[in-house]
């Protein structure tokens, strides 16, 4: 049997690089700014008294939004805020790091950029979703400025959902040491389950999101 490690080793290889991997510039990964342009004492008076009260304590607020640009069909979306008592800074970089998220983001199995132009960063992602496995990629706009990652699906790549998008929002305060984030969502799985029912399911999955995000970016910049 002499060519049979020399056959296991080749399909290792095929297997390793079927899909490549790319990075993301220093200057998206680690932005000198961050947030820096949002006024976060504004966006906090669009909350009333008491959610900030349980945002403060460190509830998770879920809703659903109407989403969807002016003139245009609104697709529902849900959202979830929470408060990550660190700064805007550390948690785009925890976000960034894309092949870390299966330690922190429920449901996914794999997730690399493979492709990387200008501000959009092209993300394959393997997610457990409903029970099922499901492929895509989504094409990431990063604003670090303005705090905001905006994702569609690539169409144009092989996918087994019918459509995605959402978006990460960091927003500084308490003087610019915590982050407001707030996290938006639509998925159509492709799948004969009732939209309602895909909605209610990924708003009940939306406190972990946030969860996991701040338990990691705990675990990365620990308090001393």
């Amino acid at each position: 049997m002499p060519h049979v490690p020399l056959a296991l080793a080749l399909l290792t290889l095929v297997s390793s690089t079927d899909v490549t991997s790319a990075t993301v510039p220093e200057a998206l990964a680690a932005p000198a700014c961050v947030a820096c342009q949002v006024d976060g004492e504004r966006i906090r008076r669009d909350y009333s008294a008491d959610d900030w009260t349980a945002l403060a304590a460190g509830q998770v607020l879920t809703s659903e939004v109407a989403d969807g640009e002016p003139g245009e069909a609104q697709q529902s979306t849900v959202q979830a805020a929470g408060i990550i008592q660190d700064a805007p800074s550390r948690v785009w970089t925890t976000l960034i790091d894309v092949a870390s998220r299966p330690r922190f983001q429920p449901g996914t199995r794999d997730a690399r950029v493979v492709r990387v132009d200008g501000d959009r960063v092209w993300v394959t992602e393997h997610l457990r979703f409903f029970l099922v496995d499901v492929r895509y990629t989504v094409i990431n706009t990063l604003d670090p400025v303005s705090g905001t990652i905006r994702w569609v699906l690539d169409e144009s790549a092989d996918h087994d959902i019918g459509g995605t998008s959402g978006s990460w929002q960091l927003t500084p305060v308490a003087a610019g040491h915590h982050t407001l984030l707030t996290y938006r969502a639509w998925i159509d799985t492709g799948r004969h389950i009732p939209a309602f029912i895909e909605q209610f399911l990924l708003q009940r999955s939306l406190p972990n999101v946030i969860g996991g995000l701040r338990d990691e970016v705990g675990r990365r910049f620990p308090v001393p």
